[in-house]
């Protein structure tokens, strides 16, 4: 029932993330974007008076048991103030109440926020918040549906399952994938959430704590600005979507663009969202409060420019939905045996490169010892097997199934360790644009 989906399996990536070299190359040119590594002091405020507006509205409702007031209400009012306070716990994670000066009283700050969201999660949102950052896309990022998501969310029907049911995945996914001991600060969130939510339930009645809890699960799940949820990372543009953006910006460039697979939102909702839009900037700059990262891209705009980005949530929603391409498994994943294997022979040749020199350097450099170099080179790399994934929007497939960053095709030197983005670099194998640039056919 309910159309099936095409992709039957994460887009694997052999490589790191962009999210640190971005950084490192946006700070060379735009070194005046560490002034915005501070906190903001009005950010505090501006989630107390949220806290403040929801403990009100709790109380004024304690005598409306009408169900469909109180429904209504939930969804385009309760439930859209507690979504906006799950986003200030996330601002909050990153020390953006206090600075990370006053990591405890973040922490606390934290568990404020939290009250009108009925489910303590502050404490333990920032213990797992902290690897989708330090691990993105690989096992340890709890923040990627696990296999069995994906392969049982599988058609339309059970997708909208799937976006309605995906608060509780969020909260159950990261005790299975990666459990981590229950710490005291945890116990307290606990204690100072269950000691609030009696509290409305004593004052205010059962019917008002069930608005709450209820308000804060409908609109983490199946409502327009839960769109983030997916925006953030799920793959929703492809070649055809991407290639011609980003070789309309090369020229101007002058230098390899950094492709993360990460995206941004750039629409009305982040007023109401604290900037949660702006994710690729955030993942750059992880430490620049909400309310500057529209800074970060107006003074480096050829680093966001020419990236896709959203600008609607609603219809992220729906082609999630609709479209075949898109599922849980619509995800970057990371092969990290892969990439420990390579780094481990990348070590082994690098050590043998300098021992080549200082041989050359003495005249000491013989047939046997090229004869390794050789050896090590094609045993290290040109045997490994790159047959496990499709290459993604922005890659190339080299012949023996590596993927490379697209930019890199015929660029002069091999990027693939078998050379065969350099092989067919002629001048008819490629098209030329009107802006001056050149793109290979196999990338058209």
């Amino acid at each position: 029932m309910g159309a099936s989906v095409t992709r039957h399996d994460f887009d694997w990536a052999d490589d790191y993330h962009t999210h640190t070299r971005r950084r490192k190359a946006i700070l060379e040119k735009y070194p005046q974007i560490r002034e915005l590594m501070v906190y903001d002091p009005v950010f505090k405020w501006r989630v107390l008076s949220l806290v403040a507006i929801q403990i009100i509205s709790f109380y004024l409702l304690r005598n409306v048991q009408n169900v469909a007031i109180l429904s209504i209400l939930a969804y385009f009012f309760g439930g859209v103030i507690n979504h906006s306070l799950t986003l200030a716990i996330h601002d909050i994670s990153h020390n953006q109440a206090y600075g990370y000066g006053r990591p405890l009283a973040n922490r606390l700050f934290g568990m404020v926020a939290n009250l009108p969201l009925g489910i303590p999660s502050s404490i333990t949102f920032r213990k797992y918040h902290e690897d989708h950052h330090k691990y993105l896309g690989k096992v340890a990022d709890t923040d990627v549906p696990t296999e069995w998501e994906g392969r049982f969310f599988n058609n339309t029907p059970r997708k909208v399952l799937w976006l309605f049911l995906n608060p509780l995945f969020y909260a159950i996914r990261p005790m299975i994938v990666s459990p981590k001991s229950i710490t005291k600060l945890e116990i307290l969130n606990l204690i100072i959430q269950l000691s609030f939510d009696w509290i409305i339930y004593y004052y205010c009645g059962l019917h008002v704590l069930l608005y709450m809890i209820i308000g804060t699960f409908i609109c983490l799940g199946l409502h327009p600005i839960a769109g983030h949820f997916l925006t953030e990372h799920y793959v929703y543009f492809y070649e055809s979507d991407y290639l011609k953006k980003l070789y309309t910006h090369q020229k101007d460039l002058g230098e390899k663009l950094l492709v993360p697979e990460t995206f941004s939102y750039y629409g009305s909702f982040n007023a109401i969202t604290f900037n949660v839009g702006y994710h690729v900037e955030h993942h750059d700059f992880p430490s620049i409060p909400s309310s500057l990262l529209p800074r970060v891209r107006q003074i480096a705009p050829e680093f966001y420019e020419p990236l896709c980005y959203h600008t609607s949530w609603i219809k992220a929603l729906l082609r999630y939905i609709f479209d075949p391409r898109m599922n849980p498994f619509a995800r970057i994943r990371r092969r990290e045996l892969y990439m420990e294997y390579m780094n481990n022979n990348k070590v082994k040749y690098d050590s043998m490169v300098n021992e080549q020199q200082v041989k050359e350097n003495n005249g000491d450099m013989n047939e046997s010892n090229s004869n390794d170099m050789e050896n090590v080179d094609q045993n290290s790399c040109l045997n490994v097997k790159h047959t496990h994934r499709d290459c993604w929007f922005s890659e190339y497939k080299c012949d023996n199934g590596q993927c490379i960053q697209a930019y890199a095709v015929c660029n002069g030197q091999s990027d693939c360790v078998d050379g065969s983005d350099e092989k067919q670099c002629h001048e008819q194998d490629f098209i030329y644009c009107d802006h001056g640039v050149s793109v290979h056919r196999s990338l058209w």
